[in-house]
């Protein structure tokens, strides 16, 4: 697996992209007091963190994934598609 973190696109940063043989994951996460697993998601969508890796023929999944504040770890996710 490949793994990198804040990958850099003109619309924006992604926080998280893990690549397989098979898949790649663009992973948005967000504060659970920062907008949480809906901000994340709507990230995903109004910065077209999707578009760079369409041409590819590994199917691409994202994850807009909420976290505790507190350091508790994840609360809740989704996925556009």
């Amino acid at each position: 697996m490949k793994v990198e973190v804040e990958h850099m696109l003109a619309t924006g940063r992604i926080d998280l992209i893990a690549q397989t043989s098979r898949y790649i994951y663009v992973i948005e996460l967000k504060l659970r007091n920062n907008g949480g697993k809906k901000a994340a998601i709507q990230q995903i969508l109004d910065n077209q963190y999707l578009e760079p890796f369409k041409a590819d023929k590994r199917k691409v999944i994202d994850l807009g994934i909420e976290l505790d504040e507190e350091g508790k770890g994840i609360l809740d996710w989704g996925i556009t598609s």
